[in-house]
């Protein structure tokens, strides 16, 4: 029995790896997990997998899974997404061991990342910033163009091919690759029409659809020069990063600031929850907060409150519970009116100890009185 246990999992081992995240994602499915789980955990699962080169369950190991945590941190990523790829990792082939695929878990050892360390966090970069970093760019322009308008990231914009972009089409657009994209999920992206026109421009005669725009994207080290060139800070006073990925948080802030609905935000930006949007890719330094307080409408100023509020057919000031009526209305518009407190008190003789109270008010007609006068 246990020999026959050996020889399934001996096949289980040598079998491509894509069968069984197929499985597994199958299995997820009857399990009743949504579309949007299983797009995400399938998109991790396979960057884990091309990351670390595992093409067979064989040759999984926690040193591979390790050193790709580690590479994903110093570029950026929060401490908690890199733990989410850990888990990914832990569910699939946590499974594997479940379906008598594995023996054991190859990655149970390896280490979380610590959460209490705060991520890098990080600014958009200013109109002008954009428009002098543009102008100093020299050959990387395009690049800087590209990243700032679409919000591609690194690895995204390293695998794109020229294949990938529709620019003849009468609205250009990206049309992104699964195995591209950081979420491995196919993705359009639309390009404005003059960035599709200088890559136009400098797409080459004789290039294949496979051939990469851009190839290898360099380090923030250097690309930092072009960032002192014009005067864009490593660092502003808050400790906010203005780096690479500063050109895909500039996009999510230029929406906001242009008025751009946020779902449609959230669309461009290709997330799946708004709040990752508005709260990390929306720099609030860049919006125009006080424009914005003055596109209230107007409430009223001091003359306004000065005049006392006004109310009725003839505009008559009712600001203070005494206002007489016969000094601002017809005297044809006037009548004295007798309150009491009821018709059994109409005698005075039968009040007693109650004296009868006698007021006279006056009344104007098609106004009501106020509450100040009853």
């Amino acid at each position: 029995m246990a020999s026959g246990f050996i020889e399934v999992e001996e096949k289980h081992l040598s079998a491509p790896i894509s069968q069984h995240v197929e499985a597994y994602l199958e299995d997820l499915e009857r399990a009743g997990r949504s579309q949007k789980y299983r797009e995400i955990l399938e998109g991790r699962v396979g960057r884990i997998l091309d990351e670390c080169g595992w093409q067979t369950l064989s040759v999984v190991r926690a040193a591979n899974l390790t050193a790709l945590l580690a590479r994903l941190k110093s570029q950026g990523l929060a401490a908690k997404t890199v733990n989410e790829y850990l888990n990914a990792a832990n569910a699939f082939l946590n499974w594997c061991v479940a379906q008598g695929r594995l023996s054991a878990n190859p990655v149970a050892t390896v280490q979380r990342t610590d959460q209490t360390v705060k991520a890098r966090r990080r600014r958009a970069l200013t109109l002008d910033e954009i428009r002098h970093l543009l102008g100093a760019a020299g050959p990387r322009r395009l690049l800087y163009l590209v990243a700032v308008t679409t919000g591609l990231r690194r690895g995204e914009l390293e695998a794109l091919q020229w294949g990938d972009l529709r620019l003849d089409s009468p609205r250009p657009f990206i049309a992104l690759r699964a195995e591209a994209t950081k979420a491995r999920r196919a993705d359009s992206v639309p390009l404005r029409q003059d960035v599709a026109a200088e890559l136009r421009a400098a797409r080459p005669k004789a290039v294949g659809p496979e051939n990469r725009v851009f190839g290898r994207i360099p380090r923030m080290r250097d690309l930092r020069p072009d960032f002192d060139r014009v005067g864009i800070p490593d660092e502003d006073a808050e400790g906010r990063k203005a780096d690479f990925h500063s050109l895909r948080v500039t996009l999510g802030s230029m929406l906001a600031k242009s008025g751009v609905a946020p779902r449609t935000a959230m669309e461009l930006m290709r997330h799946t929850d708004l709040r990752l949007t508005m709260n990390v890719y929306t720099d609030p330094s860049i919006l125009n907060t006080s424009g914005a307080v003055e596109q209230l409408p107007d409430f009223g100023g001091a003359d306004e409150a000065a005049s006392g509020v006004r109310t009725g057919t003839y505009d008559v000031p009712l600001s203070s519970p005494k206002t007489d009526a016969r000094k601002v209305l017809p005297k044809s518009m006037v009548r004295p009116v007798v309150l009491g407190h009821t018709q059994a008190h109409s005698n005075p003789s039968h009040d007693h100890g109650n004296a009868y109270r006698r007021k006279e008010m006056v009344e104007a007609v098609g106004i009501e009185p106020t509450s100040g006068c009853l």
